[in-house]
């Protein structure tokens, strides 16, 4: 079964804005989301842990009079498993990253959301720094990762996806990943770290539905930390967005 985490309002203001077996990466996230469906950004979840606790930079690409501007938003997500069973999420206490407190969600999973106070989200400009607080299943504990973001470029890829016809995703550039998940909505492959195109076929497009929608490439870098005697994945991720119409 796959656990689903919950944005209620982050997807609504943004463009582009899991659980899975190792290097699987479910094509669901959400269960709920506001009227305006959005696609949020992908990530591994490892199987074998006690938990993952994810960074996320996302890059959108806006039109400005002088020419394109990437906006990148900063989120966090982190989810706890009972004996490394990724479908039973438990209580942790509070979650920070970087001093922002991801919030809970009704499946015990912790999103950090963007507001209209602070649009850009988390600053990770400085790293990365996550604390837990704790609960009688998880130790307190904090960790700064020892790894960079991964580089990702901007899509280079035709905003138009002929179902019939196939499509192929690309990237003008990746750099220090160790994976690469391409997504063209709901459909997703995680791929080699140095990978910058991704081909999906008219079969594997064919259940996505016609009109607006949204391409992803996600590159992320993992590091494994063994922590008051649990196993935990922290990942840092630099996702790149852009608005497709699928025909």
């Amino acid at each position: 079964m796959n656990h689903k985490i919950v944005f209620t309002g982050l997807f609504v203001a943004l463009i582009g804005m899991s659980s899975c077996k190792k290097e699987e990466i479910i094509d669901e996230i959400i269960d709920e989301t506001p009227t305006t469906q959005s696609t949020p950004p992908p990530f591994p979840t490892l199987s074998n842990s006690d938990g993952t606790l994810v960074a996320i930079k996302v890059q959108s690409s806006q039109s400005s009079p002088i020419g394109p501007v990437t906006m990148t938003i900063g989120l966090g997500v982190a989810a706890f498993y009972e004996s490394n069973n990724i479908d039973n999420l438990i209580d942790a206490g509070n979650v920070n990253v970087n001093s922002k407190q991801l919030t809970k969600q009704t499946n015990n999973s912790y999103v950090f959301q963007p507001d209209a106070s602070n649009a850009t989200g988390v600053d990770f400009s400085g790293g990365v720094s996550w604390s837990v607080t704790g609960s009688a299943a998880v130790s307190a504990f904090s960790f700064d990762p020892s790894i960079a973001f991964p580089s990702a470029g901007e899509i280079t890829s035709s905003e138009v996806v002929n179902k019939a016809n196939g499509y192929t995703l690309t990237i003008s550039s990746v750099t220090d990943a160790d994976s690469v998940i391409f997504q063209v909505g709901s459909v997703l492959k995680t791929v080699p770290g140095n990978t910058t195109s991704c081909s999906f076929s008219a079969a594997e497009l064919s259940g996505l539905s016609n009109g607006s929608n949204v391409a992803q490439v996600a590159a992320y870098k993992m590091e494994n930390a063994t922590i008051t005697g649990k196993s935990y994945y922290f990942i840092n991720e630099t996702v790149a967005t852009q608005t497709v119409t699928i025909e």
